[in-house]
């Protein structure tokens, strides 16, 4: 799947979970997405649309606790509510990290 593919994935989706864009309005030209225009902005309009707080609640919902057995299965001991299954905050920082936050993004959308 192309960048452009997955952006427009991920953004449609987080459109669908209730995000409601209030940056700059962006656009698509064959693979690269830009912003009212200008490509000089283009790098942290980007990182300011994926890294957005709202956008991720929007695309990935809030954390939900795993059971028991869940847990057990990933290698964690404990009891419930300990540990979550991978919410909005979770996706965040693993994107942050991620050698390329694009891929990242079209993996777990």
């Amino acid at each position: 799947m192309t960048n452009k593919a997955i952006l427009e994935q991920a953004i449609q989706k987080a459109i669908d979970g209730g995000w409601l864009p209030c940056a700059p309005k962006y656009h698509f030209e064959g693979n690269a997405i830009y912003w009212d225009g200008d490509t000089t902005t283009l790098r942290e309009s980007l990182r300011s649309l994926i890294y957005d707080h709202d956008f991720a609640k929007a695309l990935w919902g809030e954390a939900i606790p795993l059971n028991s057995q869940e847990l057990k299965e990933q290698g964690f001991s404990g009891g419930l509510g300990q540990v979550t299954t991978m919410g909005w905050q979770y996706h965040l920082q693993s994107m942050v990290i991620a050698e390329d936050p694009i891929k990242y993004l079209g993996e777990n959308i």
